[in-house]
């Protein structure tokens, strides 16, 4: 944005806030009147860091009861309501700026221009927003984790986010996301060399809080929302660490079934399916070479279904998986019924290329040759799967594998 742009749009939203502050109850010409105007917080009322935006610049009353001098002094923001929680020109400005998503050169004009009519305003848009200087970390083994705190997480999306519903939560360790809503906020990070040592350690704060939360639920502008988890949604090797079972390649290693996998050309196979796992099953470890830890998970105090509410990772179990797994066997197999051709290959590398001025900038990465595939990441993978391999697969494969390729990509589409 300009600067000029930042100016005006700063001066317009000055103008309103100004115009809200001295409003028709004082007279034009009482202009001593305004320059004595402060706007006050009582001491007696909790500090209110974010609130809803239907109140954000609710014109103030002055109650019947006030002195001329308190009417001189001081403004009520909070209307019918302001002995219970009122609400200061700083809070309103600040949830405005989170719900509009206002950047902080703007913000900055904003504050200037209404100190220069001489209303009491923090210089800086941080000092405005109380960001905080400095992250406070604990140490983790060889590295340090900083917990944001799950109820600021949700506090902030209300601010921005109108609901019926009071029933609102959906998470991801340790990213959350509001089932429903695309954005995704941030609860802890870990920072270090390694993962951390003990998984019980890295979600003791998360488990915590967030056990807090579904038995008393949230307060929030006199309401209380019910918070429900949908699911945890984690790839192989984190799943394994946070549950504590066998890795991804190990012999009990399936999480939804009890069955021994064996050994088929250096890699772990589970042909048969027997007696399927259930959360009693995994809470009493009944398979105990399944975990590699034979006490409690932190995990497991949540209440939540310890097998269904754990996604698998399509990521690596499709994409990285069976998909790579079928470019590989087409095009770097030779002499076998279900390999492709030089010229084939060739062709479908140039059909790929082609592609690439006609995708749009929703995708995170252009299509490559088939040269590449071994440095193809997991979202190309599955740009293929889902979206180029259905038409540009069809003239290079027979019939019956071309149906094979289409009911692996309409199943993962579903």
């Amino acid at each position: 944005m300009s600067s000029k742009a930042i100016k005006i749009k700063s001066k317009r939203e000055a103008s309103k806030i100004i115009s809200h502050i001295y409003g028709s109850s004082l007279s034009d010409n009482s202009v001593e009147k305004k320059q004595k105007i402060n706007i006050i917080q009582p001491n007696s009322c909790s500090e209110v860091h974010v609130i809803n935006e239907e109140s954000a610049f609710d014109r103030s009353s002055i109650s019947d009861s006030q002195s001329e001098t308190e009417t001189e002094s001081e403004l009520d923001f909070g209307g019918e309501n302001s002995h219970c929680d009122p609400l200061t020109l700083k809070e309103k400005l600040s949830q405005w700026s989170i719900k509009n998503n206002i950047c902080n050169s703007v913000l900055n004009e904003l504050l200037q221009i209404l100190r220069e009519e001489n209303i009491s305003v923090p210089k800086d848009s941080r000092t405005l927003k109380k960001t905080p200087k400095s992250v406070v970390a604990r140490s983790m083994g060889d590295g340090s984790y900083a917990h944001y705190g799950l109820k600021d997480v949700l506090t902030d999306f209300l601010v921005v986010n109108e609901l019926n519903s009071e029933t609102i939560f959906q998470v991801w360790p340790i990213l959350c996301n509001i089932l429903g809503y695309s954005d995704v906020y941030a609860i802890g990070v870990y920072e270090g060399y390694s993962k951390p040592g003990s998984s019980n350690d890295f979600l003791n704060e998360f488990v915590d809080e967030l056990n807090g939360l579904i038995t008393d639920g949230l307060q929030f502008q006199n309401k209380r929302f019910t918070i429900k988890i949908r699911c945890f949604v984690m790839d192989a090797p984190a799943r394994a660490f946070v549950l504590g079972i066998k890795g991804h390649s190990g012999y009990y290693s399936c999480t939804r079934c009890c069955e021994k996998g064996e050994m088929y050309k250096n890699r772990v196979v589970f042909p048969n399916i027997c007696l399927l796992r259930d959360d009693y099953s995994f809470r009493n470890r009944t398979q105990p070479e399944h975990h590699n830890q034979q006490h409690q998970m932190l995990i497991e105090k949540l209440p939540i279904d310890m097998v269904h509410q754990v996604g698998l990772d399509y990521m690596h179990i499709i994409c990285l998986g069976v998909t790579r797994t079928l470019l590989k066997a087409w095009i770097q197999k030779k002499g076998v019924h279900f390999s492709l051709t030089s010229w084939q290959i060739t062709d479908l590398s140039s059909k790929l290329i082609n592609l690439k001025n006609c995708i749009p900038h929703e995708f995170m990465r252009k299509p490559r040759s088939l040269d590449d595939l071994k440095r193809w990441k997991a979202t190309e993978l599955r740009q293929f799967l889902l979206y180029y391999g259905p038409f540009l697969v069809h003239s290079v494969l027979s019939e019956e594998r071309y149906l094979n390729f289409m009911k692996l990509s309409i199943a993962t589409r579903i």
